[in-house]
């Protein structure tokens, strides 16, 4: 995030300098990390709320079984999460336990994942370590590559997402069909929980 602000207000006043005042000095990528604090980009998500409603989503299929164009689309969506961070290993016993909680087992469920310490997500771009290493498993072992495949990297944080509500309808379209514009399911569902404990993602193009 410093990274990112410190590009705006770059950007903001060069664009407001004159010509006269637009002089830039160049620095190294050592001076720049001294700059920003950090390489890479940390993010922490302290508690978000996240709500929206989708009207439609409709995937139209132009030449359908019979040649006519028909729909199937996703309508009425209401979706509420909360975000929250997790910090400490008795936190993250006491969310998932209080999230696991049944009629019949009121005390909830212990977590069999082991707890490995809070991490914020990161994202960096470089060299991807996992990619690189299938990318060489998968040759033939008699030439394996030494070039690196390249991507973000992203670190996933220790994260509880709570699903207050989830609420949506499945349906198709097709002009003069005898169930034209009906829903044939509709999901709700309140009160689910997932827990994201760390790990890392990597992206890259093939």
């Amino acid at each position: 995030m410093k990274n990112i602000l410190f590009f705006l207000i770059l950007g903001l006043c060069l664009s407001t300098a004159t010509p006269s005042h637009a002089i830039l000095i160049p620095l190294t990528e050592a001076q720049m990390r001294a700059i920003v604090g950090q390489a890479g980009v940390s993010i922490e998500i302290e508690y978000i709320i996240f709500e929206q409603d989708i009207g439609e989503i409709a995937y139209t299929d132009d030449d359908g079984v019979d040649g006519r164009e028909a729909s199937a689309y996703i309508r009425d969506t209401h979706i509420r999460k909360v975000y929250k961070s997790i910090y400490t290993e008795d936190e993250f016993k006491s969310a998932f336990a209080e999230a696991t909680k049944t009629t019949a087992n009121p005390e909830g469920v212990t977590p069999m994942s082991p707890w490995k310490g809070f991490s914020p997500i990161t994202i960096d771009v470089g060299a991807c370590k996992l990619l690189t290493a299938i990318r060489d498993d998968s040759s033939d072992g008699t030439n394996p590559t030494t070039e690196p495949v390249v991507g973000i990297v992203a670190g996933l944080p220790t994260l509880m997402v709570n699903t207050t509500s989830e609420e949506f309808s499945v349906g198709v379209s097709m002009a003069g069909a005898i169930n034209d514009n009906k829903d044939f399911i509709h999901v709700k569902t309140e009160g689910s929980a997932v827990f994201i404990l760390g790990g890392t993602v990597e992206i890259a193009a093939r």
